[in-house]
């Protein structure tokens, strides 16, 4: 009990896994998101693929210092919130911008409606 979903859910009405979508409406006036670190660098530094987003050089940071200071890992304690408080701000970024796109794909649908009609 409990475990089902709380409304009904459309695939057809969710933007997900269709790259095609955000670039459609993609929003220019935001500044771009650009990664700190590369893929070499992440490489090299062994971060898991559930790791590599925007986030990621403070992941590396903190995993360094955490190395580091391995009896006394409360010392990285200032990297660990800066690394989580990075996290939290990218998925709420990037659940705005699904929410943006799941809105004008609404949008879109309701006015292509009112035309044929």
């Amino acid at each position: 009990m409990g475990t089902s979903l709380s409304r009904s859910f459309h695939q057809e009405d969710e933007p997900m896994d269709k790259a095609e979508i955000y670039e459609k409406f993609k929003d220019t006036s935001r500044p771009v998101r650009e990664m700190k670190c590369t893929t070499e660098e992440m490489d090299l530094a062994n971060i898991p693929k559930a790791n590599r987003d925007y986030c990621a050089h403070l992941y590396m940071d903190f995993m360094k210092c955490r190395r580091d200071w391995f009896p006394e890992m409360y010392r990285c304690s200032d990297l660990l919130h800066k690394y989580q408080h990075c996290t939290v701000h990218d998925i709420k970024h990037r659940m705005m911008d699904y929410e943006r796109a799941k809105r004008l794909m609404a949008r879109e649908k309701r006015r292509q409606s009112e035309l044929i009609e």
